[in-house]
């Protein structure tokens, strides 16, 4: 162990526990404050750290009655013998001393944003001492000022919370010692605290234990709680603010009974009387669970109103009915000032890159988490597998898209499949269906783009000097897949690849990013509180720029729609009808009878869903793609030799080019494909909303509200729900430990899959799934592994230094940027050079 000179920086702490395979099981992460972090440093090779009240020695093998620890990096880590010591020591209780060595109390951290105080003088039944005081005080001053706490929990033993002051101490005090020395004076100090202070009482809590119960902010009890104030047998009265406190919770009348009388009630009593808030169940350590529970859901809740709530209450006993109306009034006002009494967590959301709330929030509380929108509302995120199939595939058409996330279809595409829902969504996806019914015939067409897009590369790299170029490879797919789909979609050449300058091509380009990137907070508050309608005439009229290109392109697509459905229609009437997928859509819907069949607004509704939706989401596939083959060579190389290895097995029976089932057999190509979906999906977020009230299966067992294990979760109707595929892509239940590395090899293993069914390809949701399965995900899939093959075939991939600024920019699709220059929509600089053949 290092001298405390050198005693490493300090950054997470977590316990750990071997999984007999020689690798580490992580149980739980505990997030430490950083001061507390730097405290720890000089104490590890004094070995002063407690996990589970066990003394630590780091320099011995762990056993079962001794864990060890360890330094990794700059982490601290705890390792047991088993992950059920493990479990066994959460469950007890897990605390660290920071430089303060208390000997009165013990401080714990049951859950990240909670703190659990126990008074911890179990031979004097909990007496309160004044060293015990001043620990006690400092301890909450701590966590009141420590902005990751929102909640604290103070409780006893099971015996006792606290069984008065003690005696012991203030036997010999004379007037002149109390009154001099101001005895009693800090015990107040709990009640100036700013954050919810909870009592959990379980025994009894009798004279100075009722007296510091009251001082909380809400009292929760066990069965076997008593409560009372005997200072009147001592020849006393109650000098920690009891008589003052319980007259104006349970009356002038009762309070003086208590005093007078020197009577202790039971918890029922307590509660019967206001003093308790409830009595919980049965068990022992239920009351702190509970309690724990309770500060969890409060520390959820946004800080600023939690602090003003519990001043306002407690204005009330100081203030009459009139001035406290006027303070309460006033300090409702002041809230709307308040980020959070607008937003939530939704700003966080939807203006982070894409993910990086989903895997913060799935660290911190798992796949199931209650998030805030405005004004207080709760909205879930959920990325639990079992739940995922439930909403997507059981219960497909029970939860809708979010009413304001169809707004932004309608605008952006039209009327079409993702604008639809019910039968109107069935009605839509049946005529559809025939026009993706060939996808493997569209192969030439997507590797005779690719050729192109080879061509102008090459030409590009035989001018520089020493034949490399850095390339905005972002923009060139984006270029590729429009070519493609206009050829196979359509039978329509937009010429994207020859750069032709038309204001069509314009519009595209940069659409989500310029609609939807990094929206103003405004615009968040705005699409959540306004109706429908509201937003509908925005739409419309609006004059902001987003908006303004949003109409434009639709005016410019719709035209371009027109033209081609009528040429489309008088070729079907001549009997001349092409393969492309409008040609058969057009076809199928003419077989259609009046009431099933697509109106015209629906048809150009479908083509600008399969321009926007099909050209964007495969482009941004292929950049994820060719960025992590740039990140690892080692893959790059594998994937090439593969090519290369079906290149001649086709030459050799006599083909000229890769065909639909050549790709379909290519390994190692699915893998890399399938990983990079994985790691960059696309589609990170799906929106959805209850139409009933509803039960939600889960995979695992979660802790309600109240403290009580859950398998299932119970929702009610209008609850909108964000369906997070970046975090279940990143679970490791499904996907392993290593789920958030790259590991194009983990596809490569036959073991049978984890988890519920979810996606079409790798049990991904890439392509949605049930009901919404993306209706061209093949098509989409052929075109990405042509594409693939055909630069890893020709071309050497390398990172450029502006790498290093890289964002995933959340735009619906998750589309690269780079930090600073994002309103230059997609951008992903990689360094091109010809790939050396043998």
């Amino acid at each position: 162990m290092a001298s405390n000179s050198s005693a490493p920086k300090l950054k997470t702490f977590f316990v750990y526990a071997p999984d007999g395979k020689g690798e580490g099981a992580l149980d739980r992460r505990y997030f430490v404050r950083p001061d507390h972090l730097k405290a720890m440093e000089p104490l590890l090779a004094s070995k002063t750290i407690r996990f589970g009240g066990i003394l630590l020695d780091p320099n011995s093998e762990p056993t079962e009655e001794d864990p060890r620890l360890r330094i990794v990096g700059s982490t601290m880590v705890v390792e047991a013998e088993s992950i059920e010591k493990v479990r066994e020591l959460v469950e007890s209780d897990i605390y660290y001393k920071t430089g303060v060595q208390y000997e009165n109390i013990i401080v714990s951290r049951p859950e990240p944003n909670v703190v659990l105080v126990q008074l911890n003088r179990p031979k004097a039944l909990n007496a309160l001492s004044s060293p015990l005081f001043k620990e006690l005080n400092q301890a909450l001053f701590e966590a009141d000022q420590d902005d990751t706490v929102g909640a604290m929990v103070l409780t006893g033993s099971e015996k006792a919370f606290a069984a008065g002051a003690d005696i012991k101490e203030m036997k010999d005090k004379t007037f002149a010692d109390v009154y001099k020395n101001k005895f009693l004076e800090n015990w107040g100090e709990i009640a100036r605290l700013r954050k919810p202070v909870i009592a959990a009482v379980s025994g009894f809590a009798l004279g100075g234990g009722c007296e510091l119960a009251l001082m909380c902010d809400i009292i929760l009890a066990s069965p076997t709680a008593k409560f009372g104030q005997p200072e009147i047998n001592l020849g006393v009265i109650p000098g920690g603010g009891g008589s003052q406190r319980l007259a104006g919770i349970v009356g002038k009348s009762r309070a003086m009974e208590l005093i007078l009388t020197g009577r202790t009630i039971s918890a029922k009593e307590a509660e019967n009387w206001g003093m308790v808030s409830r009595v919980v169940g049965e068990g022992e350590g239920q009351v702190v669970k509970d309690a724990v529970a309770m500060a969890t859901e409060i520390a959820s809740k946004s800080q600023v109103a939690v602090q003003a709530g519990k001043e306002v209450v407690n204005a009330a006993y100081e203030l009459t009915l009139a001035e406290g109306l006027r303070f309460e009034r006033r300090i409702f006002h002041g809230l709307f000032a308040t980020n959070d009494q607008k937003e939530g967590n939704l700003c966080e959301i939807f203006q982070s890159q894409a993910g990086v709330p989903d895997f913060k929030y799935q660290e911190l509380y798992g796949d199931v988490v209650r998030v805030h929108g405005v004004f207080g509302e709760h909205r879930l995120m959920i990325s639990d597998p079992k739940a995922l199939q439930y909403i997507i595939h059981t219960s497909g058409y029970a939860f809708p898209k979010w009413p304001e996330r169809t707004e932004i279809s309608r605008v952006l595409m039209g009327r079409g499949l993702l604008w639809a829902d019910g039968d109107i969504h069935k009605r839509q996806r049946k005529v559809m269906l025939p026009g993706f019914g060939e996808s493997k015939s569209f192969v030439p067409i997507f590797r005779r783009v690719a050729a192109e897009l080879t061509a102008q590369w090459t030409d590009i790299l035989a001018s520089s000097r020493d034949q490399t170029a850095v390339l905005n490879v972002a923009s060139w797919l984006s270029r590729a897949t429009m070519d493609s789909i206009g050829e196979a979609a359509f039978d329509y050449h937009f010429g994207a690849l020859q750069n032709t300058d038309n204001e069509f091509m314009h519009a595209y380009f940069g659409l989500m990013s310029d609609t939807l990137g990094s929206p103003p907070t405004s615009a968040i508050f705005m699409q959540t509180v306004m109706p429908l309608w509201y937003l509908q005439l925005m739409s419309h009229f609006s004059r902001r720029r987003s908006l303004v290109h949003a109409r434009h392109t639709a005016k410019l697509a719709n035209a371009v729609a027109k033209e081609l459905v009528e040429t489309k229609a008088e070729a079907l009437l001549q009997g001349k009808g092409n393969r492309d997928i409008l040609s058969l859509l057009v076809k199928a819907n003419a077989s259609e009878n009046n009431e099933t069949k697509l109106t015209e607004e629906e048809i150009y509704a479908q083509m600008r869903t399969i321009l926007l939706a099909g050209h964007e989401t495969s482009a941004t596939t292929l950049c994820w793609v060719l960025l992590e083959l740039a990140r690892h060579p080692e893959v790059q190389q594998q994937l090439r030799k593969e090519i290369r290895d079906t290149e001649r097995a086709i030459r050799a029976r006599g083909g000229s080019d890769f065909t639909a089932s050549d790709l379909d057999n290519m390994a190692y190509l699915h893998a890399v494909i399938k990983e990079s979906m994985r790691y960059h999906p696309a589609l990170y977020q799906n929106y959805r909303q209850a139409a009933r009230d509803d039960v939600i299966p889960l995979s695992k067992p979660i802790i309600g509200r109240n403290g009580q294990v859950m398998n299932e979760l119970p929702i009610a109707k209008g609850t909108k729900i964000i369906l997070s595929i970046a975090a279940y892509n990143r679970n490791k239940e499904i996907f392993g430990d290593d789920a958030h590395e790259y590991k194009p090899e983990r596809w490569l293993d036959n073991k049978e899959k984890k988890g519920p069914t979810l996606g079409v390809y790798g049990n991904l949701l890439t392509f949605a799934g049930g009901v919404r399965t993306c209706i061209g995900w093949r098509f989409a899939l052929y075109e990405v592994l042509a594409l693939t093959v055909e630069i890893i075939n020709n071309f050497e991939l390398g990172l450029t230094p502006d790498i290093e600024r890289l964002r995933r920019e959340a735009c619906l699709v998750m589309l690269p940027t780079l930090e600073g220059e994002q309103v230059k929509g997609e951008n992903l600089p990689l360094t091109i050079s010809l790939a050396a053949r043998e």
